[in-house]
């Protein structure tokens, strides 16, 4: 990990590479994704860790680490990629899932799954491409580490771990993913600053900038933020805000479709 300026820039740039594994159990369908990937990646300049496995058994096995993007076939001889989708996501639960298939009957099943994208075989280069463009970029920020300090400590969190920022008179509260809440010395403007490239982002109030990823619901005149353990927070909206922070919500959930 590379740090940027002094603890008041807060941002890290994680040397963490991207995680891929691709499973299929026929081989010319597998090596032509390994063509696919091998050119995107080199075309854009990014480093991946991309695995390749023709059984979901020796995947899972295998396969202990983060995964960023699992890229699966349907119907495999020992269990099939909806399977294999269920147990990535019971130890990566924000890993992005593209399910492969010649039968369009999965379908249904593989939505239950919250996948990223569903192809038929053959998968065409262009729509593979275009699904990578959106995951990856956000995968990248997503890797971004911020620094902040909290009375004594310093503390790193990265951009998807954070619920909300809430501006408290000279400091900040972050609203972590795992329901924690750490006080920053750190103002709202550096937070905007530091977030304003990410898409994830918006406010709904003067004194909050939120995850969209987290809202659960939006009313008339506030939202509900859910974190990974189940703690839920209701924030009051604002007029000034309101219009825009709806806009970016309906614009993020495009993303998913």
């Amino acid at each position: 990990m590379s740090y940027m300026g002094d603890i008041n820039t807060i941002k890290v740039i994680s040397d963490d590479l991207i995680k891929i594994v691709v499973c299929d159990d026929i081989t010319e369908e597998r090596e032509q994704i390994r063509l696919y990937l091998d050119e995107y990646f080199s075309e854009n300049e990014i480093n991946a860790d991309i695995r390749y496995y023709d059984s979901a058994v020796q995947m899972l096995n295998e396969t202990t680490d983060k995964i960023d993007i699992a890229i699966l076939d349907v119907q495999m001889e020992d269990i099939s990629g909806i399977q294999a989708g269920y147990a990535i996501h019971d130890c990566n639960p924000d890993a992005a899932l593209i399910i492969m298939t010649s039968y369009k009957q999965y379908m249904d099943e593989a939505m239950d799954l919250r996948i990223f994208r569903f192809y038929e075989k053959p998968v065409e280069k262009d729509r593979l491409f275009s699904a990578l463009d959106i995951k990856i970029k956000s995968i990248i920020k997503n890797k971004n580490v911020y620094l902040t300090e909290s009375k004594s400590d310093i503390i790193a969190i990265r951009e998807n771990e954070i619920v909300y920022v809430a501006s408290k008179l000279r400091s900040t509260e972050i609203l972590t993913s795992m329901g924690q809440v750490i006080v920053s010395n750190l103002n709202k403007k550096k937070w905007i600053d530091n977030l304003k490239d990410n898409n994830s982002f918006a406010m709904p109030h003067g004194s909050y900038i939120v995850n969209l990823n987290y809202v659960r619901q939006i009313g008339a005149d506030y939202i509900v933020v859910e974190c990974k353990t189940g703690r839920k927070e209701k924030i009051f909206t604002s007029r000034r805000y309101s219009s825009d922070f709806k806009k970016a919500f309906l614009k993020k959930m495009e993303e998913y479709k």
